[in-house]
């Protein structure tokens, strides 16, 4: 993992910062981003990885190098699925954002807390989300958490619970779908334009491309498209689909080796099309105009029989 540091960023005239990083090997399942504002040395964690020991020291060490006032950071959970909370570390001294648990006796913010107790530790400055709710304005860049479509029948499933941050820098836009379902997904948010959607629940075919409106929008605007990791059904039928219609797509894999034997070998086109990225992870690096710059590993992986490491 190469940490940059917020002065290193400021080096090189980067405002805003989102990174994202594959935290688990082969297929990849663990979530873990940060968003990083460069003049205000601010930071939002979203996620922690998986529940690995591997996962924990991955978290860990990127959670020490972070600044360390309190009032500059805060954690966000999306939802409560072991791979996206299981790497957090107990007694976190700082903000936690979160939402409802799907076993939650109540709806209420007390039934939430006796919920998740156990899981992370939860006091009076954290901040329970049930509706959308902005969490940064300032300078032309503004960070909103949204809120899925619930009814009653959507409590049994924490997928369907998935909180949704939204990221507004000038002309940039980016939407994170943490695992989203079809059927709790705001087709609301489809009114902006994102240079960049890190689509829902590692590629899941059901979650994206019978998400009609999702899917459309996708096709039609051709945002970079992220998924994390290999591990949603029928991913490879998601891809194939967004390289079809022309959508870059960039694939995250915590494997530092680079095995691309989650690759099926009929799969090789891929990497022709120019559309195609496996990586261990994906910087984000927006300046003060909105411009994105895309970082990704220097090597591309490939499969043997392709020949193997190749820059691109």
């Amino acid at each position: 993992m190469n940490y940059i540091s917020f002065d290193d960023y400021s080096k090189e005239n980067v405002n805003l910062a989102i990174e994202h990083y594959g935290c688990s090997e082969g297929r990849g399942y663990g979530d873990f981003s940060i968003v990083k504002i460069i003049p205000d040395k601010r930071w939002m964690m979203i996620d922690s990885g998986s529940k690995t020991n591997s996962d924990k020291s991955f978290f860990k060490t990127y959670f020490n190098v972070l600044p360390k006032d309190n009032e500059n950071g805060f954690v966000l959970y999306t939802h409560w699925h072991n791979d996206h909370y299981g790497g957090s570390i107990q007694n976190l001294n700082f903000k936690l954002c979160y939402g409802l648990k799907s076993d939650a006796v109540t709806k209420t913010r007390k039934g939430v807390i006796n919920a998740v107790n156990g899981i992370v530790d939860i006091d009076d400055k954290d901040v329970f989300i049930n509706k959308d709710l902005e969490m940064f304005n300032k300078n032309n860049l503004k960070i909103t958490i949204a809120t899925p479509n619930l009814t009653e029948n959507h409590y049994n499933d924490e997928n369907h619970l998935s909180l949704m941050p939204i990221i507004e820098y000038g002309d940039f836009k980016y939407l994170g779908l943490a695992d989203i379902t079809k059927e709790t997904f705001p087709a609301k948010l489809l009114g902006k334009k994102y240079k960049v959607i890190r689509l829902p629940h590692h590629g899941s075919y059901g979650n994206i491309m019978r998400n009609i409106k999702l899917k459309n929008y996708i096709f039609k605007e051709k945002p970079h498209c992220i998924i994390s990791g290999l591990g949603g059904d029928y991913v490879t039928s998601t891809i194939q689909e967004l390289i079809n219609n022309k959508v870059e797509v960039t694939v995250l894999t915590g494997d530092e080796g680079r095995k691309a034997s989650v690759i099926k070998s009929y799969q090789k086109k891929w990497y022709n099309t120019g559309l195609f990225t496996l990586s261990t992870y994906i910087r984000l690096e927006i300046d003060s105009n909105g411009n994105c710059n895309v970082v990704r590993d220097k090597k591309l992986a490939l499969p043997s029989y392709y020949g193997g490491l190749k820059d691109f």
